[in-house]
């Protein structure tokens, strides 16, 4: 029996935020439960590859770009809401939706994000030189993290380069000294596995604003996640839809949940 309601044995995944319901339909049984892969971008022209697959996922890094878009990572997003509380979720993104078990996701390398109050407090000294004006505690972790990350994306970039970068000879390219190259890789697992699952937000805002991601309880999966249709555990519809999508998809057993929309 469970004792608590507060998560859920189960990851849900919203489509089609911003369409209309016929566009989230397709998204949600065309594009992903005929297909067998939920991307971390549905329009992509690319063919679909699972990060286990492929080694590898694209990440951009902009240090001129707001704090909450210096990291780009390949993702798809998941929330971590029981069922009978996502309504304040559907109405931020949409009532068609579909669901995987935890430890299933987990196995594909879904892992909770990091959420960072933008207004909470923090050490003025980690900011190095004191800000002007500033004193005690008076720094937030916002700018915490707009100066140190920038920072840091500098700095590991001068250390890998080192005072020799590789230059091009005769079309081979010099290697990298063995330390600039372990340099190299923690820069990719900070970047990839603790930078790309930050997750900012504003605690000022009402639960029931689209700004507010911290009741989002968001879990991620670097790159795209593969499956077949029994992995499938929830499909979240509105009921208009119920004798449409049992004709769409007669093979599929898994649960169904019908909302009103």
């Amino acid at each position: 029996m469970t004792l608590q309601r507060y998560v859920s044995k189960e990851l849900t995944h919203f489509v089609g935020r911003g369409l209309s319901e016929e566009g989230q339909y397709s998204i949600l049984v065309d594009s992903i439960l005929r297909g067998g892969w939920l991307r971390h971008s549905p329009n992509t022209t690319q063919e679909p590859a699972e990060i286990l697959e492929r080694g590898g996922v694209s990440l951009t890094i902009d240090r001129f770009a707001p704090l909450s878009e210096v990291y780009g990572p390949q993702v798809v997003c998941f929330c971590d809401i029981p069922v009978s509380d996502l309504e304040i979720h559907m109405r931020k993104y949409s009532r068609f939706g579909l669901s995987f078990l935890k430890p299933f996701l987990i196995e594909k390398g879904a892992n909770p994000v990091y959420y960072v109050a933008e207004n909470s407090r923090a050490l003025k000294w980690f900011m190095g030189e004191e800000p002007k004006g500033v004193s005690g505690y008076a720094v937030t972790r916002k700018l915490l993290f707009e100066h140190n990350v920038r920072e840091y994306i500098d700095l590991f970039w001068k250390l890998r380069m080192g005072d020799n970068p590789p230059q091009w000879d005769t079309g081979l390219l010099v290697p990298f000294p063995e330390e600039h190259e372990k340099i190299g890789l923690l820069q990719l697992l900070l970047d990839s596995y603790v930078f790309s699952f930050v997750k900012y937000f504003d605690d000022t805002t009402a639960d029931e604003d689209p700004e507010n991601y911290y009741m989002e309880r968001e879990w991620r999966v670097l790159g795209d996640v593969k499956f077949e249709l029994d992995d499938v555990y929830r499909a979240i519809l509105p009921r208009s839809y119920a004798e449409r999508f049992r004709d769409d998809l007669p093979g599929y057993t898994g649960q169904v949940t019908f909302v009103e929309s």
